[in-house]
């Protein structure tokens, strides 16, 4: 069974914009499985992702009309001491 993580990464990277990932999510779009497990393995590879469905998800993303379903942080990276701030 696909995790709501998967799901999410792979509707975000297929979907052109927040509404149609949206509409996708509502309308239970049915996925290959396959096909997701292949879009999150390529995308983890380069990216720690952090879901709306994620526990570490940030709160005040969660306020927002629109909230991203997922945010990418390229694990080449090095960290920001930023606070609890997230440029973007």
């Amino acid at each position: 069974m696909l995790s709501a993580e998967k799901i999410v990464v792979a509707l975000c990277m297929t979907s052109k914009n927040w509404d149609e990932v949206y509409s996708k999510i509502k309308n239970k779009q049915k996925l290959n499985s396959q096909e997701v497990e292949n879009i999150y393995s390529s995308i983890i590879e380069r990216y720690k992702v952090i879901t709306i469905c994620s526990p570490d998800y940030p709160e005040f993303f969660k306020k927002l009309e629109k909230p991203p379903f997922c945010i990418f942080i390229n694990k080449e990276t090095k960290e920001l001491s930023c606070g609890n701030r997230i440029v973007i």
